[in-house]
């Protein structure tokens, strides 16, 4: 019989558990998981209907698009220091998630590879407002930084006269 994980860490409700693969491992236990946080069910158990209709995300892409624009265009620095802004407007400010829920988040974008930020973004923007909403975060984040680079490299190469280096090394 196939057993799925399910968890009320975040929430409060028990849902099926996205971490099941690592919550499973024999090597990790439920160490990192409070015993009390989670419950093992049969697969297809008839309570999934319900408590993921409760889970059901609150926002919408367009609200998503707009506040991850915003970061887009104010951040600066590196992928801590986004999660430092992420935490600011979407944790203190806008109250979208707990802080334990961005700390779990944060830590489980940080064991991914690749960028930590975007990661988180994306997890983000889908936890408010499903795939439409990552994917609003995504691009909202993203694309100011790359526009101003694809600007710059198509004007780098018509640069001339003595201060054309400088612009170009700093």
């Amino acid at each position: 019989m196939k057993v799925e994980v399910w968890c009320r860490r975040c929430c409060g409700s028990f849902q099926l558990c996205a971490y099941e693969a690592l919550v499973t491992q024999p090597s990790h236990g439920y160490g990192y998981w409070a015993p009390d946080t989670l419950e093992e069910r049969p697969a297809g158990d008839e309570q999934r209907r319900g408590t993921q209709e409760a889970a059901r995300p609150e926002g919408t892409a367009g609200e998503v698009f707009r506040v991850f624009l915003k970061l887009g265009l104010t951040s600066f620095g590196g992928p801590i220091a986004h999660l430092g802004y992420f935490r600011d407007e979407l944790v203190t400010r806008r109250g979208w998630l707990t802080d334990r829920a961005y700390a779990d988040l944060v830590a489980l974008c940080q064991f991914l590879p690749g960028p930590a930020s975007s990661q988180a973004g994306f997890a983000l923007g889908m936890m408010r407002a499903g795939w439409l909403g990552a994917f609003a975060a995504f691009t909202a984040f993203t694309l100011p930084s790359a526009l101003v680079l694809f600007l710059f490299a198509m004007t780098a190469a018509r640069m001339s006269g003595p201060w054309a280096p400088a612009r170009c090394t700093g």
